[in-house]
């Protein structure tokens, strides 16, 4: 029930049971905690492929962690456990109902032809010559995003993962119009064009979105022009793999077509939007590149290869090929 024992009766993608589970032994425990039930019990639309034991902690049910209910096949009962169990009294059985996206996109700046990957130089080496520069907090909370998201991680995270190429910003939309976003997470760009959510592993996740709803989706990236899905695509909830849009495939993937032909059969965003207003023109040479140029070791809007780096690089292979170039996707 919505109020743990009391309230509004949960029906869909849940076990219609409570179970009161109290502590034997009067002191401090750490149990572990395994639930049953049968399939007459499972609410419409229960995904038992991805679902987690939930503990009313008096305020809400807490959010479980998500996996596949095991068969007993001697009794016909299902079951789930849940660990490192503290608190007690009510806990329930809820399917995952978390939309996720899976997406795969390129850069035009740091993309490799000849390896077919991003590289990594904002988060590469090891040892005494590893370096990071890119920012333990999503670096998307100023203008234009103003993006209010908390997403962080420590620098010993990106050291366990050098497949990071930078941070981006994914938007979910009901519309075309930036009026229309509903949902937006910031996330991680893999090397070879996959965006993960803060693990570094798994699909992003939406938890405002409504499952089987069609949502346009945009990616942003910090010194690329935005890019959107051509058409809206259908989200799933309590899967642990929704579709893959690849972005990279063609033009056509894309609202307005707007793509750079990187090598033949593989697509990505243009480079050169050092202030990120949709645009590649002379206010990010005039404003941006021409300030920060030269720099070395850092995390620069006018490195538009993401070296760690800003010098006549950036300007001729990048800025000078694309200019002018400006999205289609609307982004006021």
């Amino acid at each position: 029930k919505a109020g743990g024992t009391g309230g509004a009766t949960f029906k869909k993608n849940v076990i219609k049971q409570t179970w009161i589970i109290t502590n034997g032994s009067g002191g401090s425990t750490n149990a572990t905690v395994k639930l049953s039930w049968p399939k007459s019990s499972e609410g419409t639309g229960f995904n038992r492929g991805s679902c987690g034991i939930s503990h009313y902690n008096g305020t809400k049910w807490d959010v479980p962690t998500w996996g596949s209910a095991v068969h007993t096949t001697a009794d016909s009962l299902y079951w789930l456990t849940r660990t490192n169990v503290t608190s007690f009294s009510p806990y329930g059985v809820v399917g995952d109902s978390t939309v996720t996206v899976n997406v795969k996109v390129m850069l035009m700046g740091p993309y490799n032809v000849g390896t077919s990957l991003m590289t990594t130089a904002l988060n590469s080496g090891s040892g005494a010559r590893y370096r990071n520069y890119i920012p333990l907090s999503q670096p998307y909370s100023g203008a234009p995003w103003n993006y209010a998201g908390t997403e962080a991680k420590t620098s010993l995270f990106f050291k366990n993962n050098l497949n990071i190429v930078d941070w981006v910003l994914l938007q979910l939309r009901t519309g075309t119009a930036a009026s229309t976003v509903i949902e937006q997470r910031a996330c991680f760009l893999l090397s070879n064009g996959t965006v993960v959510d803060t693990d570094g592993v798994s699909q992003v996740a939406f938890p405002s979105a409504i499952s089987g709803t069609q949502y346009y989706i945009v990616v942003k990236h910090r010194n690329h022009i935005p890019i959107m899905t051509a058409t809206k695509q259908v989200l799933l909830s309590g899967v642990t793999v929704n579709p893959l849009y690849d972005f990279t495939t063609g033009t056509s993937q894309v609202y307005g077509s707007d793509m750079r032909l990187l090598k033949t059969g593989v697509y990505g965003m243009y480079a050169g939007d050092a202030n990120e207003d949709g645009a590649v023109n002379n206010t990010d040479l005039n404003n941006y590149f021409l300030v920060q140029n030269p720099s070395i070791g850092g995390y620069f809007s006018a490195d538009f290869n993401l070296d760690a780096a800003v010098n006549n690089t950036d300007l001729n292979n990048y800025f000078l090929i694309v200019n002018p170039v400006t999205t289609h996707v609307p982004t006021r």
